[in-house]
């Protein structure tokens, strides 16, 4: 059984889409028909890929790189978004920073912060920034979770809080931002 999805005339936001599981999310919705911003840290060969991959589908793609450690990139990603496509309708948060340490290492607090700001705080900011697009296209939000926010594992404590605290973002998100027409899930 195959399934299929049309998105035509909508456009997904994806970051961090030169690794992992957001690769395949954008590459699918250019498939399905949508516009595709691809945005990972660097613009390096794998977002080049990625990109020209999305391209090869037919579908337009901004491909954008942006770091989710600096607001200001993030805000350009938004800006350069609707300059392009003049509306956003799927964000797809997918940033992922995973650096494992004990906390009883010298450097657990540096590599927490970090863990913290890039998987989590990126994401809250970038669901701010978008709200005010997403709301006129009653659109979509989907955060990127794992199973490490359930299930704990040595070493990656960081990283395990940041995806619970994800999931528990994306609940407050989806009572609040509701009303709005956004839903949101993880």
């Amino acid at each position: 059984m195959s399934v299929s999805y049309d998105f035509s005339g909508k456009v997904a936001l994806v970051t961090g889409a030169n690794t992992g599981v957001a690769v395949s999310t954008a590459i699918q919705f250019a498939k399905s028909g949508a516009s595709v911003v691809v945005s990972g840290q660097y613009a390096d060969s794998r977002l080049t890929t990625v990109a020209n991959e999305c391209r090869s589908t037919g579908a337009q793609v901004l491909e954008m790189a942006a770091d989710l450690t600096r607001e200001e990139d993030m805000q350009k990603l938004v800006d350069k978004t609707m300059a392009t496509f003049g509306r956003i309708d799927i964000l797809v948060n997918c940033p992922d920073h995973h650096e494992n340490a004990s906390i009883t290492e010298p450097s657990f607090m540096a590599k927490y912060r970090e863990t913290m700001h890039t998987n989590l705080e990126a994401m809250v900011f970038m669901t701010s920034i978008c709200v005010e697009h997403l709301e006129k296209t009653r659109s979509t939000i989907i955060n990127m979770s794992s199973i490490r926010g359930a299930h704990a594992k040595p070493k990656e404590s960081a990283y395990c809080m940041a995806k619970s605290a994800i999931d528990m973002f994306t609940k407050c998100m989806a009572t609040e931002l509701g009303p709005k027409g956004i839903r949101v899930n993880s």
